[in-house]
């Protein structure tokens, strides 16, 4: 939307290489921008889109890989408006945790939160202001 009530609203397309867009959960930076994060079936990996400028395209990278990774994700915005990410991992069976450095996330740091069990699937984050 351009505008509170969303009167003249602008769609763009931010992947569209395979089947993409699952699990996504979005969040908007400081500067208004949309973040989001998603599951690509096609490749079955973890992918975070950046939309600086909607109508020109979007930045889209792959943050984790190989493997079924990247399923229920929940995205949040660092202090830093760099995005930091839950998500499951299928192959392992775990919940993992990405934590961007920049805003399209050129670097990382990737950890396992938890991997007793079966777990992970839903998951919900929230920052410390």
């Amino acid at each position: 939307c351009n505008d509170a009530l969303c009167s003249s609203p602008s769609l763009a397309i931010v992947d569209s290489i395979g089947d993409v867009g699952q699990h996504t959960s979005l969040q908007l930076h400081a500067a208004g921008y949309p973040l989001i994060a998603f599951y690509g079936d096609t490749n079955t990996n973890l992918k975070l889109a950046v939309c600086i400028d909607c109508s020109t395209g979007s930045t889209v990278a792959t943050l984790d890989s190989p493997g079924v990774v990247g399923r229920y994700t929940s995205l949040q915005l660092n202090a830093a408006q760099s995005a930091v990410i839950s998500y499951y991992d299928d192959t392992n069976q775990d919940l993992k945790l990405i934590v961007c450095n920049g805003l399209t996330c050129s670097s990382s740091t990737r950890v396992v939160v938890d991997s007793t069990g079966d777990v992970g699937r839903f998951s919900s984050l929230q920052l410390n202001a």
